[in-house]
C-alpha cells in the first residue's frame, strides 16, 4: 500500500566506440554491496577499493543498484556515436537543443515529421504523435510536465505524456529517456 521510490534521477550517458572502461564511485554510498544489472554487464564488471568497473566492448546501456537500497540506481547509457542526427533547422524536425525546455500546450508531431531531442535537452511537455511516419527520437529527456501534479492523488496516466494516436502506422520511438 505505499509507495516506495526514489526521487532523484542518477544517469550517465556518453557515445564510444571500440572498447570503454566505466569506473562508478560514490562519496556517499558503500558500493560493496551494489548490483551491476543485467547479469551479462555484471559478468564484466569487477569491485575494488570503493570503485566499481565495468568493461564494455558494445554499446549498450545498464544500470546499478546502489548499495543496500534497491530504490537508488544509477542508468548507464553506453551510446553508439549518433551519425544521423538532425540540427536545428532541419526540415521536417521539430528540434529541441540542450538544456530545459517547457511547453504548455501539447507538442504534436504530424504525418513524416520528427520530434528530435538532442543529448543535454530536457522537454517537460506533453507529446502527441498524430501522424503516420511521425516519429520522436534522441538523447534528450521527456518528461511529463503533469506527473507534479498527479502524484499521490490518483493513478497515473502514462498515456498522456505521450500519446500515439490510434489511426497512425510506421511511428518510430527511439533512444529517448523518459522521466516520471
Amino acid at each position: 500500500g505505499t509507495q516506495i521510490r526514489d526521487d532523484y534521477r542518477r544517469f550517465a550517458e556518453f557515445e564510444f566506440d571500440g572498447e570503454v572502461e566505466v569506473k562508478i564511485k560514490s562519496n556517499t554510498f558503500d558500493l560493496s554491496k551494489s548490483q551491476v544489472i543485467p547479469s551479462s554487464i555484471a559478468n564484466k564488471s569487477t569491485y575494488a577499493d570503493g570503485v566499481i568497473t565495468v568493461r564494455l566492448d558494445e554499446n549498450c546501456n545498464f544500470a546499478v543498484n546502489v548499495g543496500k537500497d534497491y530504490r537508488t540506481t544509477v542508468g548507464i547509457f553506453a551510446y553508439a556515436p549518433e551519425t544521423d542526427a538532425p540540427t536545428e533547422g532541419s526540415e521536417n524536425v521539430i528540434y529541441y537543443g540542450p538544456g530545459y525546455h517547457e511547453e504548455t500546450d501539447f507538442v504534436v508531431v504530424p504525418e513524416n515529421k520528427t520530434l528530435y531531442l538532442a543529448p543535454g535537452c530536457v522537454l517537460n511537455a506533453q507529446v502527441k504523435v498524430m501522424g503516420n511516419g511521425a516519429s520522436v527520437k534522441g538523447r534528450g529527456i521527456l518528461r511529463d510536465r503533469t506527473y507534479n501534479l498527479t502524484a499521490g492523488k490518483t493513478q497515473y496516466k502514462v498515456g498522456y505524456m505521450l500519446y500515439i494516436n490510434d489511426n497512425v502506422s510506421n511511428v518510430t520511438i527511439k533512444d529517448i529517456k523518459i522521466a516520471d
